[in-house]
Order: structure tokens, then sequence, then C-alpha cells
């Protein structure tokens, strides 16, 4: 969707750089907002400069990259989480709620940042007894739902599953395969994926093609070749992990 303006213009590159660099400076306005609702305005200024000039963000506001979107919800999620515990009122907690369900939209591997959410709602950010706590907890999830229910409705229909991403087990194979460093991290991961792609056998690459159309099924022959890497590799895994 992010995208999409950029193709209807004959893919603008303005029309992904200029976006992406605003949702750079909204996150670093997050910053602010957050710093000042845990401590103070000064605070806040100083967790603003520093969003603002850290070179990461800088390098990946400006580049094809989800980086910068996905930085920017979790940065809302959290000031909109702080500031639902300070004025306690339920539709503070399911703007909230609508944030964190962005969060997996954005890029599935920070889906577990809702979990971290709805429990701290419930531990420590919502207020009174367990019974209400427990109420703004169930909020936030209703709100998750709601925002997620639609895309998940859609890759149930295309792919047979409700998944948030076709594509877990192909990148579970990009990060443990036989030449998952064979340019990385000296270079991009990106290299090694297509080295380990042209390194397949004849027989492995017939069988994938075979599964090109076959929903999840290419990607769960992408876990399965992970997951036995894996097994065969503990050590090797463990160390490159580490």
């Amino acid at each position: 969707m992010f995208l999409i303006p950029s193709v209807l213009a004959g893919k603008s590159f303005l029309l992904v750089v200029v976006p992406q660099a605003l949702l750079g400076a909204a996150t670093a306005w997050c910053a602010f907002l957050i710093g000042r609702e845990m401590f103070n305005g000064r605070v806040g200024l100083l967790a603003c400069a520093i969003t603002a000039f850290y070179p990461y963000y800088v390098m990946h506001d400006t580049a094809l990259q989800d980086t910068a979107m996905v930085t920017f919800v979790v940065a809302l999620a959290v000031w909109l989480l702080l500031r639902a515990s300070r004025l306690d009122r339920w539709f503070d907690w399911f703007a909230a709620g609508i944030a964190l369900g962005a969060i997996p939209l954005v890029r599935a591997s920070t889906a577990p940042a809702v979990a971290v959410g709805v429990i701290w709602c419930v531990v420590w950010g919502a207020s009174g007894v367990w019974p209400a706590r427990l109420g703004r907890g169930l909020i936030l999830v209703g709100a998750v739902v709601l925002t997620v229910a639609p895309w998940l409705s859609y890759t149930y229909r295309a792919t047979g599953a409700p998944v948030v991403t076709s594509d877990t087990g192909l990148n579970l194979w990009v990060g443990n395969n036989p030449d998952t460093f064979s340019h990385y991290p000296g270079g991009s991961i990106d290299r090694s994926r297509d080295e380990a792609l042209r390194m397949m056998s004849p027989a492995d690459r017939a069988e994938r093609q075979k599964l090109a159309r076959g929903g999840r099924a290419q990607d769960d022959w992408f876990a399965h070749r992970a997951v036995a890497f894996i097994r065969e590799n503990p050590g090797s895994v463990a160390r490159h992990d580490a």
C-alpha cells in the first residue's frame, strides 16, 4: 500500500524517499513525546536529537526499506501505551492497540512486540485492580485483532492459512543454509541468498519449481530445509548466531 502512489506515478523514487523521510521525522517526534511522557521536556528533546541523527535511521530513511516504517509504528505504539497508562481512558488503550496491530503488518518478525505491549498493560501499565487491568488488556487485544483481521482473512484465501507473511520459511532458510555466510556479514545477506539459490542441486531446484504455485508449500519446503540444516549443524548455527 505504501508503494502504490509511487507505482501509479511511474515508479517515482521521490514518492518513496519523501514519505520515508517524513516517517523518520515522525519517529524523532515520537521519541520526544516518549521522553516527555516518561521524564520531562528536556529529556524528550535529547531523545529526539539522538533519534534524528542516529546514522542507521538516517541511512534507512531514504532507502527502499521497511525499517523507517516499522521504527515509526513501534515508537508510536510505545508513546500511545504510555499515554493510555497516564490517562486510563478506554479509547486511548484502543488507539494503542491499533498501533500495536500495525507493527506485525509492517514486519512480521516484530510480532512479539504485540505480546510485550499487552503484558505490560496488564502487569504494569493499567491502574486499578486485576479485573480492571485485564479489561484494559482485552481492549488492546481487540484493537489488535481488528487491525490484523483483514490481512489474515486475505492470506487465508490466498494461501490456505491465516498468516501474517508467507515467506517465514524462506527467511529462516536464508539465515540457515551452507552459504549463509558466503557474503554476509561482510557484504549483503541478499548476495548470500542468491549464492545459496545458485548452489542448489538440480534435483532441489526442480523440486522447488514444482512447488512454485502451491500456496505455502514452497515456504514450508524452505522451512524444512532450514530446520534440517540447524539439526545437522547445531554448533555452527549457535556460533554464528552468538
